[in-house]
């Protein structure tokens, strides 16, 4: 048995030690973080609101000691965290895997008829992980996604694309089970792009002391809105060399793209919290964290999953 990888803390090394036992490919991801694990399954497919879907392994990731997230295929990746503690060798694992697959299917074909009562035009994505609808009067890219009953996430492409947002739960729009129609939910959808856009818009006027710009006294800004300026790319730019590399912000724009810097994980996490970029460039190497997670924290957050990421090394 080869000797776990000296980078692990002794608690990552038993979970290595036990996956090897499990006859389970496994090796630490750089940095130490976490293990990457190729787990082979068995012949039987994968039922999806789809039809049959055949995967022959799954790639996962150690989250804590206890929980893993799927990660390839993509299908699976819509799953979520996997507590395997009570899991004794490889078809326990699969076997939760399959389970957890079962449950999201089930509650994917629910909200998949709630959504197609209302007249709307439901698709799937993902090997038929998610359901998807057309956003009224954008691009065909511009799709409502939804693997749940009760809530939509709308797409970081399209009429949010570079939109400045208060937090994560911009994205996500509840929807509620007594609505009459498709139109109800495009009109509810609607007006929460409108009202970001309106935001993105709307900025503090200057005013004089204790008063507003209209001539009042009420100490309250006055607010003026201004046009929107034409769209410009966005970029966010993680890692403290990225961040300081000025050849690099100046090239950007110069090609026409604005650049926004984190310097490391946990500010860029927060940065996506209130944009939503049309890029990401990362180093690999992010001090404690690198991009390999910085990639698996992203793809947690709502309605970003198909924001391209770009990681480089040395």
């Amino acid at each position: 048995m080869a000797t776990p990888e000296p980078q692990l803390d002794r608690a990552q090394q038993r979970q290595h030690a036990r996956f090897q036992r499990m006859s389970l490919s496994v090796r630490a991801m750089p940095g130490g973080r976490c293990l990457l694990v190729s787990l082979p399954l068995g012949p039987a497919p994968f039922e999806s609101i789809r039809g049959p879907l055949a995967i022959r392994h799954v790639i996962f990731s150690t989250v804590g000691p206890t929980q893993i997230k799927c990660l390839r295929p993509r299908p699976l990746f819509g799953l979520p965290l996997l507590d395997i503690r009570r899991c004794a060798d490889a078809a326990a694992i699969e076997a939760t895997i399959r389970q957890a697959w079962r449950a999201r299917t089930h509650e994917l074909r629910e909200t998949g008829r709630f959504l197609m009562g209302l007249g709307l035009d439901v698709g799937s994505i993902e090997g038929g992980s998610v359901l998807a609808f057309p956003l009224a009067g954008e691009s065909p890219e511009a799709r409502v996604l939804m693997q749940r009953l009760g809530e939509a996430i709308l797409p970081s492409c399209g009429p949010l694309g570079g939109m400045p947002l208060a937090d994560m739960g911009d994205r996500v729009l509840e929807v509620s089970e007594s609505l009459d129609s498709g139109a109800d939910l495009d009109c509810d959808v609607g007006s929460r792009v409108q009202a970001i856009k309106q935001r993105g818009r709307v900025i503090p006027t200057p005013t004089g002391r204790g008063g507003s710009s209209t001539g009042g006294s009420t100490g309250v800004p006055a607010f003026r809105t201004h046009p929107a300026a034409p769209y410009r790319p966005k970029v966010l730019l993680v890692g403290t060399q990225l961040a300081r590399d000025d050849a690099l912000v100046a090239a950007l724009t110069r090609q026409g793209y604005r650049s926004v810097a984190a310097r490391g994980e946990s500010e860029a996490l927060d940065r996506l919290g209130g944009m939503s970029p049309d890029l990401v460039l990362s180093q690999f190497g992010l001090g404690r964290s690198d991009g390999a997670t910085l990639v698996q924290a992203m793809r947690e957050l709502p309605g970003i999953e198909r924001i391209p990421v770009v990681l480089l090394d040395a």
